[in-house]
């Protein structure tokens, strides 16, 4: 099972994402509410996510996003289970 399904893990907050009219030309552009504001896991995908899309050339693409999504999120879970057994 993949572990953005997994049932014993903290559900992830859907991601809104804006394509621009002009899009490819234009990159996506990510809300990044719903990551603010929350419980510490929540906050750590959302400053991981943050710091992976600014490390980006001004120009990616929308699954690009989504892959720098997906790991924000695991690696905030590995980092959320390697704390839990501590």
């Amino acid at each position: 099972m993949s572990p953005l399904v997994d049932k014993d893990l903290p559900k992830v907050p859907s991601l809104t994402i804006v394509l621009p009219a002009t899009y490819p030309a234009l990159s996506p552009i990510c809300d990044m509410s719903n990551y603010q504001d929350s419980t510490p896991f929540i906050e750590e995908v959302g400053r991981l996510l943050s710091e992976q899309l600014s490390k980006r050339v001004p120009m990616c693409s929308l699954s690009t996003l989504l892959d720098d999504w997906e790991l924000s999120v695991l690696r905030a879970m590995s980092k959320l289970l390697n704390t839990e057994e501590d």
